[in-house]
């Protein structure tokens, strides 16, 4: 990971949420479960972000300072995966 910030977003129903953008300098992105797990070593719960999303770079002002009005809403082609899909491997599983 090459550069990193979060952020509180607030939700249609007025909860907050904290979001995590990222920047991967080439390397395959990480999973959001091995982000999540990471950063609960260094912090409490309540300050894990819900979605981690990641960006080719973070938008600067043209003080130096992050633009946070221009990063990018969460979505499906952008958002970290959780985890990998397992396929049902049996007919239970498959209920």
């Amino acid at each position: 990971m090459q550069a990193s910030a979060i952020i509180a977003q607030e939700d249609p129903s007025g909860a907050k949420r904290l979001l995590a953008y990222i920047v991967c300098d080439g390397r395959p992105s990480p999973r959001a479960s091995e982000l999540r797990t990471l950063v609960l070593n260094q912090l409490p719960d309540y300050m894990l972000p819900s979605t981690f999303i990641r960006v080719d770079e973070l938008p600067i002002t043209v003080h130096g300072k992050l633009d946070r009005n221009a990063l990018p809403a969460p979505d499906g082609n952008n958002t970290l995966p959780e985890d990998e899909f397992v396929a049902p491997r049996t007919p239970l599983e498959d209920v």
